[in-house]
């Protein structure tokens, strides 16, 4: 009789855990017999998706390549090291923002259709 019960109450915290992972979200998925099952959603460790982490520095390299593009590589380059001289924060940006051979490239191709 206790086997019974032991055997029950596993299944019983197998639900639980089941429900619990289900809670952060699903996905349904059709098995080979057409049954619909749900499965929990795998979280990624990182909390950020590798395509919004491409986009964001895309979108850096076309900033910065467009800054330099209107501003010329004189002027650009003195505005950060002007940004250098400031506070923690404003060191990081000059870092960040300085000319780079990708944003060269993007300004040098979108220089003619500023002017």
């Amino acid at each position: 009789m206790s086997d019974n019960f032991e055997a029950f109450d596993q299944r019983l915290r197998r639900i639980d855990r089941t429900r619990r992972k289900l809670a952060n979200g699903y996905e349904m998925h059709v098995q080979t017999d057409g049954l619909i099952v749900a499965r929990p959603r795998r979280m990624r460790s990182i909390g950020i998706s590798p395509r919004a982490f491409i986009l964001f520095f895309a979108g850096l390299f076309l900033f910065k390549g467009l800054l330099i593009a209107h501003l010329g590589t004189v002027s650009y380059g003195e505005r950060v090291l002007d940004l250098s001289q400031g506070s923690v924060i404003e060191q990081a940006g000059a870092w960040a923002m300085q000319i780079d051979p990708i944003s060269q490239e993007v300004a040098s191709v979108v220089a003619p259709y500023l002017n």
